[in-house]
């Protein structure tokens, strides 16, 4: 009886080992497979343009304008022209880019000294204001919004404000707070 349980064990035996060595002959078995679901698909957008130098942050907290929209973070790079700026707007990956091309990005400075303001009326507001129509480029993995040569006299600025709009139809929005960046210099 022990011989027959004996016998019976190394048959099992065996036949597993048989089963396994069947399973490395297998070519499709080593090979990993990768669901299409899992691969991130970036948008691809014509890449930013080439700045003389990296951008310095002054905003690196999320803002979200809506629940598609948000903004991660804020950069500024001088640009050739003196006194100029180009600030990069820096979109999160969950944005819905094709809502966001819809709309205008208004940029609101409000310098420590107003007489920095180059026109009168904007000198009596206290501000000086730009505004575009997005236009989203690639920088590396981001997606961003480049306001290209802002000019802007005064180095010190009490704060800047931006918001989303469409041109007859309002601001983004309204009720809730603007992208506001306080006190930085340039």
């Amino acid at each position: 009886m022990k011989k027959l349980i004996l016998l019976f064990a190394l048959v099992a035996f065996i036949a597993c080992g048989e089963d396994k060595k069947g399973e490395k002959k297998d070519p499709e078995a080593g090979k990993t497979v990768v669901k299409e679901e899992e691969k991130e698909v970036t948008p691809a957008y014509p890449a930013i343009q080439k700045f003389s130098q990296e951008p310095m942050y002054i905003h690196t907290a999320l803002h979200a304008f809506d629940d598609e929209i948000s903004v991660e973070e804020v950069g500024v790079v001088p640009a050739a022209e003196k006194d100029a700026y180009h600030f990069v707007f820096y979109f999160s990956d969950d944005t819905n880019f094709e809502k966001l091309e819809n709309y205008y990005l208004a940029l609101m400075l409000y310098p420590e000294d107003v007489s920095t303001i180059e026109s009168e009326k904007d000198r009596k507001r206290g501000l000086t204001a730009k505004s575009i129509k997005c236009e989203l480029v690639q920088d590396g993995k981001s997606v961003a919004v480049v306001i290209p040569d802002f000019r802007i006299l005064g180095k010190k600025m009490k704060s800047g404000k931006a918001y989303l709009y469409k041109p007859g139809g309002g601001i983004l929005n309204p009720g809730r707070p603007k992208l506001i960046v306080e006190e930085f210099s340039l």
